[in-house]
C-alpha cells in the first residue's frame, strides 16, 4: 500500500514491535469476523509474518510473494502510524476520517495491515475500501471489501497486484513478528522490492 502523497511535516517516529502484533492481532480477528473467508484463506492467516523494515518513498506496506510475510515501513512514508489502543472499535474515525488529533495527522496502521493480508490472501487492488492502493492520512479504510468495488485475484501465484520490476532487492533491518509461533526476532533480512504492495 501506498501513501496518496508526501506528508507536509516528516515523522521520524517509528513503530515498535509490540503495537504491530497488537493491531496484528486485530486486523486478523477482523478478517475472521468477515465471514469473508475460505478454509484455505483461514489457515492462511495463522502463517502471517509481520516486519518491520524501512520501505523508502510511498510505500507503507507491502505483502512478499511466499504468501506470508508483511513488510511494515517503519514510519509510515514519514506521516509516522496511528496505532489504534481499541482496534475493534473505529471510534476515532467519523465516516472513515479522522477528528482526533495522532489520527487525523497519521496513517492509520490498522488499514494498512489489513490490505496487506487482503493481498496475501489473493486479493488485488479495489476501487475503494480496504483494497484500495493508497491511503491518506487521517483515513480508516479497515471496513473490509467495499460495495461495488472490483478486486482481482492471480490464480497463477495466488497473489495479487505484483509491482513493477523498476525496484532493487536490498538488505534491511527488520524486526519479525510471526503470528503462527508468537514469536518476535530481530535480524537482517532481504526483501524483494518486486514483491505486491
Amino acid at each position: 500500500m501506498l501513501a496518496a502523497e508526501l506528508p507536509q511535516e516528516y515523522s521520524t517516529e517509528v513503530v515498535i514491535i509490540d503495537d504491530l502484533r497488537a493491531v496484528g492481532q486485530a486486523a486478523v480477528e477482523r478478517w475472521l469476523a468477515s465471514g469473508e473467508l475460505n478454509d484455505a484463506q483461514l489457515v492462511q492467516l495463522s502463517d502471517l509474518v509481520l516486519q518491520i523494515a524501512d520501505l523508502g518513498g510511498l510505500k507503507l506496506a507491502q505483502a512478499s510473494n511466499d504468501g506470508k510475510t508483511i513488510y511494515i515501513d517503519s514510519n509510515a512514508a514519514g506521516y509516522g502510524w496511528f496505532v489504534d489502543a481499541t482496534a475493534m472499535q473505529d471510534e476515532e474515525f467519523v465516516a472513515g476520517k479522522s477528528g482526533i488529533d495522532d489520527a487525523s495527522t497519521r496513517m492509520d496502521l490498522l488499514s494498512v495491515v489489513m490490505h496487506e493480508i487482503g493481498h496475501q490472501l489473493g486479493l488485488g487492488h479495489g476501487d475503494s475500501g480496504v483494497m484500495h492502493e493508497s491511503l491518506d492520512a487521517g483515513v480508516r479504510s479497515a471496513g473490509l471489501l467495499a460495495e461495488g468495488s472490483v478486486y482481482t485475484f492471480d490464480a497463477d501465484s495466488g497473489l495479487a497486484a505484483t509491482a513493477n520490476d523498476e525496484h532493487d532487492h536490498g538488505w534491511v533491518e527488520v524486526a519479525t513478528y510471526s503470528m503462527a509461533t508468537d514469536h518476535l526476532s530481530e535480524q537482517s533480512a532481504q526483501v524483494d522490492w518486486n514483491d505486491s504492495f
